[in-house]
């Protein structure tokens, strides 16, 4: 168990992978909260600040993954992101790290490797140094 609260926000338009996500993220001790679009995350303004970290498909609707790694990584402290893509090529992993993600992986991702992520990601990254 997590000795501080790790709030993870899961987006991802595929809800049995939203829900298997929280699933194994909320028996290990993390909180989650779930959203079905880019759109629904940007409008929970808090959602940025209150997360620790930000787990992102690469394909959603209007706003893409990468687009909304940006946006996210465009705040001064924003919470550490995994770009997650049933479909990843190396150009879409580049394009990720450089938009501001920690990670990205394949999709299935073995459980251990959330669980490893979350663990291991800053609690909160601050762009600002």
């Amino acid at each position: 168990m997590p000795e501080t609260e790790t709030i993870v926000a899961i987006v991802d338009d595929d809800d049995g992978m939203r829900r298997s996500i929280r699933a194994l993220l909320e028996v290990a001790g993390f909180a989650t909260r779930c959203y079905e679009s880019a759109e629904a995350f940007l409008a929970d303004r808090e959602a940025i600040d209150r997360s620790s970290v930000l787990i992102v498909d690469h394909n959603l609707g209007d706003i893409s993954g990468l687009e909304l790694i940006r946006i996210v990584a465009s705040h001064p402290e924003h919470p550490a992101i995994l770009l997650i893509s049933a479909a990843l090529t190396p150009q879409i992993a580049d394009a990720a790290i450089a938009a501001g993600a920690a990670w990205a992986s394949s999709k299935p991702v073995p459980p251990q490797d959330f669980i490893t992520f979350v663990t291991s990601a800053p609690r909160r990254r601050d762009t600002r140094m």
